[in-house]
């Protein structure tokens, strides 16, 4: 595990306060999501925006199989 003590620029030991003079808390925090849903997973392809290098014919056949598939 490595830990960032310093940054250029960034004072790691700074206080930070609130309008009010009160410390804000700093640092990370872990919410736990408990569920018995199971999320929802998009599986629709997007159109030839969402990729870096297009290719046609390559949508054209994961369009093709989905089709036959599903």
């Amino acid at each position: 595990m490595n830990i960032i003590t310093s940054v250029i620029g960034f004072d790691f030991k700074s206080n930070l306060v609130d309008n009010d003079g009160q410390p804000i808390r700093t640092g990370a925090r872990r919410i736990d999501y408990l569920s018995s849903e199971t999320p929802e997973v998009g599986t629709k392809i997007g159109g030839e925006m969402w990729f870096t290098n297009f290719n046609e014919p390559l949508l054209n056949k994961i369009r093709d199989y989905r089709r036959r598939n599903d």
